[in-house]
C-alpha cells in the first residue's frame, strides 16, 4: 500500500495518507520500514502533518493556576519561564460533569520539505540533523504549540505532559 501511495504521488496524484507515529520524524522512518526507497519517498512528499487532541479548560469553572514545583520539574520549566502566562485549570461544575475540562482541541506540527530536508533524508541522516534543518525552515513542534496553548489559559500542563513529550 506504501508503494502505491508512493507511486501514485510520483506520477502527479496528491496523495494524503495516515500513519501511526509519535512526530513528523517517526513518519519517515515508518515508511523506510515498510520498504520504500528513501529517494522515492522524499521526491512524492510535500509535508507530514502530526497532531494530538488536547482537553480544553472548562470556561464556566476555569480559575487562575500557581503550578507545584513538581509539576513544573515534569514539564522542563521553571517559574521564570512562566512570566506572561495566562495558567488557568478548571474547578470542576456541572457543565464539565466535575472533570475541569470541556471539549478537545486538535495541536499540530506541520514540517513542510524543502531541498534540504529531502537531501537528509535521501542520505538517512539522523533524526537531530532532520530536527534542525525542520527548525531553520519554520516548523513548530508538538511540544511548542503544546505550550502555547498553555500559555494563553486553553488547556493545562498536566493535559500537555500526557499528550507530548517533554525535552
Amino acid at each position: 500500500t506504501a508503494q502505491i501511495a508512493v507511486q501514485a504521488a510520483l506520477t502527479g496524484h496528491l496523495v494524503f495518507t495516515t500513519v501511526h507515529a509519535n512526530n513528523v520524524f517517526d513518519v519517515i522512518g515508518r515508511f523506510r520500514h515498510m520498504g520504500v526507497e528513501p529517494y522515492t519517498f522524499a521526491s512524492a512528499l510535500n509535508g507530514i502533518v502530526a497532531q494530538r487532541l488536547v482537553r480544553q479548560v472548562c470556561t464556566e469553572c476555569a480559575v487562575r493556576h500557581k503550578p507545584t514545583l513538581d509539576l513544573l520539574s515534569a514539564s522542563g520549566l521553571s517559574r521564570e519561564d512562566l512570566a506572561g502566562w495566562r495558567l488557568r485549570v478548571g474547578r470542576g461544575c456541572g457543565r464539565c460533569r466535575g472533570t475541569g475540562y470541556r471539549g478537545r482541541r486538535a495541536i499540530a506540527e506541520v514540517m513542510v520539505l524543502n531541498d534540504e530536508l529531502r537531501e537528509l533524508i535521501v542520505r538517512g541522516e539522523p533524526v537531530r540533523l532532520l530536527r534542525e534543518a525542520a527548525t531553520r525552515a519554520g516548523t513548530r513542534f508538538l511540544r511548542q504549540v503544546a505550550l502555547d496553548s498553555v500559555r494563553r489559559g486553553e488547556t493545562t500542563l498536566a493535559e500537555i505532559n500526557r499528550v507530548t513529550f517533554v525535552g
